[in-house]
């Protein structure tokens, strides 16, 4: 601060010698402590300029084990996850067709000695015409296209 003189006085000491004036924040030193003040801007710097070399190195480490990053632990557990789902309803949907399929056989089963049955019947009475070839055919043909 300029005292009634117009003199300036150091901002630390108080003490009215040469005083230089900070072009940062504009305080007033005498050699003494702008020294000093520019220092700790030197020891600011110097920990700014260790705490980049530290994130480089991280920068570096991270470029070299590329295949080592977390995401790449994500995406091999979600594919795990999948395969297991796709896996599980696969399974589902074998069991649901075996079902069906034994169902579906079971039925043509029932129908084909249906058939066996009235084949049997009309030979045996011998009492049968187009008509009935036809209706076996037509049968015989929608099972075919099933099986």
């Amino acid at each position: 601060m300029a005292n009634q003189h117009g003199i300036e006085r150091c901002a630390d000491c108080k003490k009215e010698n040469v005083i230089f004036k900070c072009s940062g924040c504009t305080r007033h030193f005498c050699l003494e402590h702008l020294n000093k003040h520019n220092s700790e801007h030197v020891a600011q710097l110097d920990g700014i300029v260790d705490e980049r070399n530290a994130i480089y190195e991280i920068l570096l480490n991270q470029r070299k084990n590329i295949e080592q990053h977390h995401l790449f632990e994500r995406i091999n557990q979600w594919e795990k996850k999948s395969i297991e789902k796709i896996t599980r309803t696969a399974n589902e949907i074998r069991q649901t067709l075996v079902q069906r399929l034994k169902e579906s056989l079971h039925s043509m089963e029932i129908q084909l000695k249906k058939i066996i049955d009235d084949l049997e019947q009309l030979r045996t009475t011998n009492e049968f015409n187009e008509i009935h070839i036809h209706q076996f055919n037509e049968t015989l043909n929608r099972l075919k296209k099933t099986t």
